[in-house]
């Protein structure tokens, strides 16, 4: 059995260079992050590594602290033996993994720890995290200890903490309500940032069949924290009606969000929203044509209205409009609902639908028809408008590829009502960035492709791509679609 339990003086050096990397993050005050801590072995067969990690602990807290609220994973194969430390002073930790049976195997390349930090509040600048040279040590699966690691250092870098203001929902809708009848609803003031914002107004434009309680103000609101807001609609008359929200504060500027009711007396008026991602009518590589099929069932037992919006990649807004009913317990399709309901070609983009009812159900998919007659197709799944991504929050592509034997598109795509920029982030398996990208989309506009991928140099897999809102009160959506080149077989796949 080979065990370091302790960490001798480094022996002579060992044929073949090995090394230790430390991965590197960025983030904000009150953030997590993960450091990865990699093993690169340069051919030499190492079945034993014992380390010790330190860190800037004045900025960071690492797992075990009850304050970080996080964990130290050790990701090692199966048949090995791993296990850590902290250290008395709370800033180190020791690591050893090791092959507990015969005949010894060697450790792959890879991680071997991933450290989990909360970046203090006060912090600022940059927090390393190390390896100490004269405490690591390894062995061979002949028994004998190696040295000649060279030690790459990294940490976190930390940005200015900032608020973020954030108002949502982003479109609320009360229905159909009696005249005179009040309906109410509640939004809620979200601080997606990393410091305080203090909210100076709140206010409504427009129809004066809505009203909001008003709280007192100024009121601070803390990093992570919200205030809702009651909401209340009483229709005068009939018919749709609408207004905005508008909630203002002096560090973080303003977020707003759409009312829209109606005051009606049984008549059919549109209250949920989805969205089909991926939709197309387009010639694709090697003569193939990509369309899109859509199904709309309703399981409810009275009429479904839906009113379906195309929105054109490379285009903002959504520029058509067709609006289709579905009597109760039936359904309707369309093999190709770009051609045959909207009558364009040579598009790709997304669906809007709304409709008047939670009973509609949507299935869709994008296919390819074949020589033969048969499909090659994929599944798009149907995205609520509670399943978008906000401020604050981070949209996660993972398993991504580059290589001649397969294409990989990612899309990203602006849902909210206003502008937003978009910062895009092209990671490696062991988190090092890659490359990075803005993006300032109008409201309804997709951008279509990526280019991140097509500028790395060579072939890689186990890319991540990670997409962060950085306008307040943003709504967005991304999506990766891998086509292998030699079947044209697809594969949608939905941000984490």
């Amino acid at each position: 059995m080979v065990a370091l339990a302790a960490f001798p003086q480094l022996a002579a050096a060992a044929p073949g260079t090995w090394s230790v990397v430390v991965g590197a993050a960025s983030g904000v005050p009150g953030e997590t992050v993960d450091i990865p801590i990699l093993l690169e072995t340069g051919g030499v067969e190492i079945s034993a590594i014992a380390l010790m990690v330190e860190w800037d602990a004045e900025k960071l807290l690492l797992a075990g602290d009850p304050a970080a609220g996080s964990k130290v994973d050790l990701p090692v194969p199966a048949r090995f033996t791993s296990s850590s430390w902290v250290s008395s002073a709370g800033s180190s930790i020791g690591i050893t993994v090791y092959d507990r049976q015969r005949p010894l195997e060697s450790l792959p390349d890879g991680s071997i720890a991933v450290l989990r930090f909360r970046v203090r509040p006060e912090a600022q600048g940059f927090a390393a995290v190390t390896v100490r040279s004269e405490s690591l040590s390894a062995s061979t699966a002949a028994a004998a200890l190696v040295t000649g690691a060279r030690i790459v250092a990294g940490g976190v870098s930390i940005g200015a903490a900032s608020p973020s203001l954030h108002l949502g929902p982003s479109d609320l809708h009360f229905g159909s309500v009696g005249l005179g009848v009040t309906e109410r609803r509640t939004a809620v003031v979200v601080n997606a940032g990393s410091s305080a914002l203090t909210l100076s107004e709140v206010r409504l434009e427009g129809s004066s069949s809505f009203s909001v309680a008003v709280p007192s103000l100024p009121r601070v609101i803390q990093a992570g924290s919200n205030l809702p807001l009651e909401l209340a609609f009483t229709p005068a008359d009939h018919g749709e009606v609408s207004a905005r929200l508008i909630a203002v504060s002096a560090e973080a500027g303003s977020a707003t969000i759409e009312l829209r009711g109606a005051g009606s007396e049984g008549e059919l008026y549109y209250d949920r929203r989805l969205i089909v991602p991926a939709v197309a009518n387009l010639e694709g590589g090697n003569g193939s044509r990509w369309l899109s099929t859509l199904t709309l069932y309703n399981a409810g037992s009275t009429p479904a209205g839906a009113r379906l919006h195309l929105l054109r990649a490379g285009a903002a807004g959504f520029q058509a409009e067709v609006s289709v009913t579905v009597e109760g317990g039936k359904s309707v399709s369309w093999s190709d609902v770009v051609g045959e309901l909207f009558e364009e070609e040579s598009v790709s983009g997304a669906l809007r639908i709304d409709t008047t009812t939670d009973a509609l159900i949507v299935r869709s998919s994008t296919y390819n028809q074949t020589s033969d007659g048969g499909r090659i197709a994929q599944s798009v799944p149907i995205i609520a408008q509670t399943q978008l991504f906000h401020s604050g929050e981070e949209a996660r592509l993972i398993g991504l590829e580059k290589s001649a034997e397969r294409r990989t598109n990612v899309t990203v795509m602006n849902l909210g009502s206003t502008s937003a920029s978009l910062a895009v982030e092209l990671r490696d398996a062991d988190g090092t960035l890659l490359d990075s990208m803005s993006l300032a989309l109008d409201a309804g506009q997709i951008a279509p492709v990526i280019p991140l991928l097509d500028r790395l140099a060579g072939d890689a897999a186990n890319l991540v791509i990670l997409v962060r809102a950085t306008t307040p009160g943003a709504e967005f959506f991304a999506y990766a679609s891998t086509v292998d080149v030699r079947t044209g077989a697809p594969l949608f796949q939905s941000p984490r």
